[in-house]
């Protein structure tokens, strides 16, 4: 038999499978969109105080394909259940589809006599036909006198047809609350009918059980709820509350450094004139002409799929999720106000060396399609790279940002400053901490002394890191977001390793599927590498050396 028929002929048996069965349809309709979590226990005791009507109406819908699915499965299933707690037209479908399966069977079998000669024996059929005896007879009971109709009828296999019919005309008369077998022989019930109130207390208490939990779990859920909304608050109020730059004499009220104006092309991709003076070329000594492209409008860098981006990133760097969060949520932040284009706030990205401060910038680039440059800070000691140098010098040329702009035909992208602490902090022939002061402040325009014009960065996101925020001077500091990257745990050294092949790969112009993976004895001798030096560049040597020791011990199968 096949689990619809079994279902149907087996019943309900003391190994509680209505209950099975009840809690497997309940849980398909919370998945089916019909339910909640919450309204679980509502609709069992709306099944229950309804005699199994309510299960029938899901029981029509799953057949019918009425504002659910259609199937044929669950709707056996629902009016299976709806029988089981009394409602007659669940019952008389169990019985006619019993009958069915019945009909069929025998129709096979002298389709099998006919044609080969000899009989198919069908084990389950008197089976079969004591079950439509009892649900035919089921369908004309009351309800009213069942106790727990799951945990009390037993189907069996019982006597010849006659005996059957002659027990189900009295099952028809009688309306007794007996089991499938004491009805089959004709034995009384367990429970009287001359107990009426037993059993109808024994409902009535039943309900009251329900009820009582169904508040209970109203209540606790709407404690949570209380608790989860105070939390917020309280978190709220703290993010609100604390300022990072407290103290370092910087009153001015901040402005919104995301605020700014940008035109849109017909396609509704975002553009900005990158150049806010006109640019005047010349061919004789002046200005190139190639840097007239400046006039025009340019495009911004848009990003659409940010859980993408984010997703990639925390798989990367699976240790620094306060950095990638709290840049990923400028992304979010803007696109929710309807601002297309790719921008992050200036931050400024403290660490130990090694943690991939510098490379979380770069990936963000790499993955996201945007255009970035990575300036080295580290022994800089003049801004004349960054500002560029005026015309009357024999090797003049202009700014960093409007090389930007013209190499990568963008009006904005990721500009980012590594090691920025480690840089000159003298002024003999300028300081890029300086010059970075008034890049920052995106309210003043850039003055590119080659071009002669002002230039707009406000479609650029500066990105800074640093070990050391005490040698930076407090003006640049109060205009970067701080945001730590902490060192990685041994934990995170799948993830790690994983980046550092794709780097490699990428260096070595080749598929990352190419590079072999770390078996589980190079892994082992990695972590105890790194768990010694705890630095990513020590990591990345460490795995370059054992895939290299590959290559030069193969292993030949």
């Amino acid at each position: 038999m096949d689990f619809l028929l079994n279902l149907l002929v087996r019943g309900v048996s003391h190994d509680s499978v209505s209950e099975s069965v009840e809690f497997d349809l309940l849980e398909q309709l919370v998945v089916d969109g019909l339910a909640t979590d919450a309204g679980i226990d509502g609709i069992k005791v709306d099944i229950a105080t309804s005699k199994g009507a309510v299960a029938t109406r899901y029981a029509e819908s799953y057949l019918i394909g009425a504002d659910v699915r259609q199937d044929f499965t669950l709707g056996v299933q629902w009016h299976f259940l709806a029988g089981v707690y009394g409602s007659s037209q669940s019952c008389r479908f169990c019985a006619r589809y019993v009958s069915s399966q019945i009909m069929d069977a025998v129709l096979k079998a002298d389709h099998a006599r006919s044609e080969q000669g000899h009989v198919i024996g069908h084990p389950w059929l008197l089976e079969a036909a004591c079950a439509v005896v009892w649900w035919t007879a089921w369908s004309g009971r009351e309800c009213e006198s069942l106790t727990e109709p799951y945990l009390e009828h037993k189907y069996f296999v019982a006597g010849t047809p006659a005996q059957l019919m002659s027990h189900a005309v009295e099952g028809m008369k009688t309306r007794g609350g007996r089991s499938l077998k004491d009805f089959l022989l004709g034995r009384k019930s367990a429970v009287s009918e001359s107990e009426p109130g037993t059993v109808a207390a024994q409902r009535k208490a039943k309900l009251q059980r329900l009820k009582t939990d169904t508040e209970k779990q109203l209540r606790e859920a709407a404690q949570r709820n209380a608790r989860v909304v105070a939390d917020k608050v309280k978190t709220l109020e703290e993010g609100i509350a604390y300022d990072p730059h407290e103290g370092w004499g910087d009153d001015e009220e901040p402005r919104d450094p995301l605020a700014q104006v940008v035109t849109y092309d017909i396609r509704g991709l975002p553009k900005l004139r990158p150049a806010i003076d006109p640019i005047v070329t010349s061919k004789s000594g002046g200005i190139p002409e190639h840097f007239v492209v400046l006039n025009e409008e340019l495009p911004l860098p848009v990003v659409d799929d940010i859980d993408g981006l984010e997703a990639g990133l925390r798989a990367e760097f699976p240790y620094a999720d306060l950095a990638i969060k709290t840049l990923m949520r400028d992304l979010r932040i803007g696109k929710r106000w309807g601002r297309q284009q790719f921008l992050i706030r200036p931050t400024l990205l403290i660490g130990p060396p090694g943690t991939g401060k510098t490379r979380l910038i770069r990936r963000i680039g790499e993955l996201s399609g945007v255009a970035t440059r990575i300036i080295p800070c580290a022994g800089s000691s003049d801004n004349r790279d960054w500002e560029g140098t005026s015309r009357g010098f024999s090797s003049a040329n202009p700014s960093f940002p409007a090389r930007f702009f013209w190499n990568e035909g963008t009006a904005g992208g990721i500009i980012g400053f590594d090691e920025i602490d480690k840089c000159s902090s003298g002024n003999t022939n300028g300081s890029l901490r300086d010059s970075l002061i008034n890049a920052l402040e995106r309210q003043n325009a850039f003055q590119d002394a080659y071009l002669q014009s002002r230039l707009d960065l406000s479609g650029i996101s500066f990105l800074a890191t640093a070990n050391d925020i005490s040698r930076l001077p407090m003006p640049l500091l109060s205009r970067f977001r701080i945001v730590e990257v902490p060192a990685p745990g041994h934990e995170h050294l799948h993830g790690l390793v994983r980046g550092i092949r794709c780097d490699l790969a990428a260096e070595y112009g080749i598929d990352v599927r190419l590079l072999p993976e770390l078996d589980e004895v190079e892994m082992k001798a990695v972590e105890q590498h790194y768990r010694r030096s705890r630095s990513i560049r020590s990591l990345r040597r460490a795995v370059e050396i054992v895939l290299d020791h590959r290559d030069r011990n193969p292993v030949l199968n």
